[in-house]
């Protein structure tokens, strides 16, 4: 599977005061460490309708939220909403191991992510290998 990066697009237009409204939160977040690694881009909704109509944008002010596969549309979001469905995005996501890591850090992040589900499966493996030893006897 391809490296996606997770961005944020902030649909905007001239003269909208709730885009007014919002858009310090989403400057702000460009710099808060619960967002690194997030692209932001601002674009305008008449000069991009095309694209805007490919998330089905209509209105503004209007998030969204792509990588991975998925995407979230947010219509006029407050800061705290804003911020916090990003961050549910973000966790929901998951993440692919950067490009730029290591392998075995890779393996390591893998592990430590899945470490439940590795033991309940050991847990069932070693169940079965019982069940089976004791028919034989």
């Amino acid at each position: 599977m391809a490296y996606e990066e997770q961005k944020l697009t902030f649909w905007t237009q001239v003269g909208c005061g709730p885009c007014s409204a919002i858009k310090p939160t989403f400057l702000n977040m460009q710099s808060e460490p619960d967002f690194q690694g997030v692209i932001f881009e601002e674009k305008q909704l008449l000069d991009n309708q095309e694209e805007a109509e490919i998330y089905g944008i209509d209105g503004v002010p209007t998030f969204v939220l792509t990588g991975l596969g998925q995407s979230v549309k947010l219509v006029n979001p407050g800061a705290d909403a804003l911020r916090q469905a990003t961050r549910d995005y973000l966790k929901s996501a998951g993440s692919l191991p950067d490009p730029k890591q290591s392998a075995a850090t890779s393996v390591g992040t893998h592990l430590q992510k899945n470490k439940i589900w590795y033991i309940a499966a050991g847990a069932v493996l070693l169940l079965l290998l019982i069940k089976l030893y004791s028919k034989d006897k």
